[in-house]
């Protein structure tokens, strides 16, 4: 009995080795592989740290360089040296770049202009590696600025294909910063900027010293071996940081001087101990065993989906970010029946900013939370996404049975509830759709057009949607090409100016005439101004056209003068962006004196909404250009917020009144009255009045009753080549 105890209890015994032995040995087999799970997914964070970081850096090198495009096109358009001060003084003084607290231009002999002083940064590595023709990163240093911590951006000032400086930019410090505040599984790991020699650049101040020890003290880190010491931190490393075992990864970051990003996760924070499992009883080794891997497996399951969360779920409203929002998007689209159609809405919260900034952040957070709950519970399928600061998108299958119109206003109404909590908010969302007929169309394109129809949606005020359409498409498509060969086209002389006529009412005679810019494109032909000026309003090309107008005119004006000829008062209209040019008067008094023209033979034009847009700038500008000696007229009264009130407001010699005051006057008694009172009411003012678009003997004749001064108009003259403008003054006049 007792050999077949002893018997009994050698087997027992070898099977609880055994079932030991095959616990411990599964306990580290799934141990290895949740750490390789978790190295791998410590790479891909802090791969995506990097990638924001290098972006962020990439970025703001990139702003300098069009910085420096646009001091050069400046400079080329006015040119003036001064330009590139002016457009530094404007930007400093604007604040209007969430990258750059401020810029400079640095001299070569090393002085930077700010302010009202010169500052020596010479002996900066900035400068020195600039000036050589490199772009720099700085490590945090004082900001000239403001004192605090920033990083100063710099890259080579290049006017003329030459180096003639440094153009540097104090960065927001916070900006690099915020990007190591997200710790790797659930914030439990360290991020660092570290440069090539271990120095702690951007991390906790508390543990530089570690760091740098934890970098020195790396087998592979010997003189001239740190790029072997890197390339072997490809993947993460085991070590020891501050008497714990870490996980320690490194990533170099693009565009600055040996710079890289340290991840240090501690293992005893993702792993629990397996010290005590091997001190138990066999049957505990194998209980323990069971319930380690399923502890270990939740432990991954929490991890996973923590990680998973942060990479695929907005932070702010827990519904999709715009990654997730993609893929599932694509996903779904993939799987479409050929029948199947689809539609992306884009939605976004109209003045978010005025919400921030006059009840606070809060309320703005509050307001999207609301908004992404609202869509996490529409009651059809749908894939929903947060995919911009206060921009949400939704794609759904289109119901055959429903009006797309329709749902939109019904998913309005049903969102904007949560506007109407708060009355003080007044507020409105913008929403606009498109619709998928191709499912393998680019997701990315299609976000890009339902946005595009969002942004059409503000315009519209009788309802809050836009539905992506060939209109739409067909004029975003003219506005890139026009935009594009805009400029190309007034250097290949595809445009001219044309002369409508002032009239005299009372001798019928032309005593001026107003300056129109026609189009006519090599292969599209004639493109009417109604299409091309919004569009060269809107990109900055306006001012282009508006100096050549001016140049062209003073041209005519001179040779008429050379050949003795009658000249009569031109009138140049300028549009509301031109009016906040700060060259304006200086770019206008140097092109009449170059062609030695008369300042009285040259009026200005400023529409109405212009005009009464910002009066007291409006009316500064108006007295700095008739101290020119140049008149100034009111152009398109009636179409703007009209009031008889608003003529006492702006300081000009001239009214203009539209066609649409007088299209009916024959006809309308109360038109009548109102155009017999606005003339009676400019003359008290000493307004000379024109009045535009008038295409019948009848309304001159009444218009002479008003004592109107000039007429401009079909019943007279169309627009005029120069040359049929030149003949006409000749025949009037000799």
């Amino acid at each position: 009995m007792s050999k077949n105890l002893n018997k009994n209890i050698i087997e027992s015994l070898k099977s609880t080795i055994i079932i030991g032995f095959i616990s411990i040995s599964f306990i580290l087999i799934v141990d290895k592989n949740l750490k390789d799970e978790i190295a791998i997914n410590i790479s891909e964070v802090n791969t995506q740290v990097e990638a924001r970081i290098a972006t962020y850096i990439n970025n703001n090198l990139y702003k300098l360089e069009s910085f420096n495009s646009y001091i050069n096109y400046d400079i080329d358009k006015y040119g003036s040296e001064n330009a590139k001060q002016i457009f530094v003084d404007t930007f400093n003084k604007s604040n209007v770049s969430n990258s750059f607290k401020g810029i400079g231009i640095i001299n070569k002999a090393g002085y930077l202009n700010y302010g009202n002083g010169k500052i020596y940064v010479g002996n900066s590595n900035y400068f020195k590696e600039s000036i050589k023709g490199k772009k720099y990163v700085s490590k945090p240093t004082k900001s000239i600025i403001d004192g605090k911590d920033s990083i100063i951006y710099s890259i080579p000032f290049i006017i003329n294909d030459k180096i003639e400086g440094v153009l540097v930019g104090f960065s927001h410090y916070e900006g690099i910063a915020l990007s190591l505040k997200q710790s790797i599984y659930s914030y439990k790991g360290s991020l660092y900027i570290v440069d090539k020699y271990g120095n702690v650049i951007i991390g906790n101040e508390k543990n530089k010293e570690g760091i740098k020890t934890l970098y020195n003290k790396s087998k592979y880190l010997d003189k001239g071996k740190e790029k072997k010491y890197i390339s072997n931190c490809k993947n993460p490393k085991l070590g020891v940081f501050n008497n714990e075992r870490i996980y320690l990864y490194y990533n170099y970051i693009e565009n600055t001087d040996g710079w890289y990003l340290v991840s240090i996760t501690p293992i005893n924070k993702v792993f629990s101990s397996l010290t005590n499992i091997i001190n138990i009883s066999l049957l505990t080794i194998f209980i323990a065993t069971l319930l380690y891997v399923i502890n270990n497996y939740k432990k991954y399951v929490e991890n996973k989906k923590a990680l998973r969360k942060a990479t695929y779920i907005d932070s702010l409203t827990n519904i999709n970010n715009q990654i997730k929002f993609k893929i599932d998007c694509k996903k779904k689209l993939k799987n479409a029946q050929d029948d199947d159609k689809y539609v992306l809405v884009s939605i976004d919260i109209n003045r978010l900013k005025f919400i921030n900034d006059v009840f606070g952040y809060e309320e703005g957070d509050n307001l999207i939370k609301s908004i992404g709950e609202k869509l996490s519970i529409l009651k059809f399928e749908n894939i929903h996404g947060r995919i911009s600061n206060d921009i949400f998108a939704l794609m759904f299958k289109l119901d055959k049975k429903l009006d797309l119109k329709t749902t939109l206003v019904k998913l309005h109404d049903y969102i904007n509830i949560v506007c109407s909590n708060n009355s003080d908010l007044n507020l409105k969302l913008n929403m606009g759709a498109y619709v998928i007929e191709n499912t393998t169309e680019e997701i990315d394109k299609i976000i890009d057009n339902a946005n595009i129809a969002r942004l059409e949606s503000k315009k519209i005020k009788d309802k809050p949607y836009y539905i992506y359409d060939e209109a739409l498409k067909n004029r975003i498509s003219q506005e890139i090409i026009i935009e594009s060969e805009l400029k190309k086209g007034l250097e290949l002389g595809e445009f001219k100016v044309v002369y409508q006529p002032k009239v005299d009412i009372h001798n019928e005679k032309i005593v001026g005439a107003e300056a129109l810019i026609r189009w006519n494109h090599n292969k599209k032909g004639f493109i009417s101004p109604n299409v091309f000026i919004p569009i060269a309003e809107k990109n900055g090309n306006i001012n282009l056209i508006g100096k050549w107008v001016l140049e062209e005119v003073c041209k005519d004006i001179k040779k008429c003068k050379l050949k003795g000829e009658k000249v009569v008062p031109i009138s140049v209209n300028l549009s509301r962006v031109e009016l906040y040019r700060a060259d304006l008067i200086q770019s206008i008094k140097q092109t009449i004196e170059r062609y030695d023209v008369e300042p009285k033979l040259i009026e200005i034009e400023i529409t109405e909404t212009a005009a009464l847009n910002d009066i007291e700038y409006i009316n500064n500008k108006i007295y700095q250009i008739k101290k020119l000696g140049i008149k100034v007229s009111m152009d398109d009264f009636g179409t703007g917020t009209s009031t008889l009130s608003n003529l006492k407001l702006i300081d000009i010699d001239i009214l203009k009144l539209d066609r649409t005051m007088i299209i009916d006057l024959e006809e309308d008694k109360k038109t009548f009255l109102f155009v017999k009172t606005i003339i009676k009411l400019a003359k008290k003012f000493n307004f000379k009045v024109v009045c535009e678009g008038v295409e019948n003997n009848k309304q001159v004749g009444i218009l002479r009753q008003f004592n109107c001064d000039m007429i401009q108009g079909y019943v007279y003259f169309k627009p005029l080549e120069f040359l049929e403008l030149k003949n006409i003054l000749k025949e009037q006049y000799q």
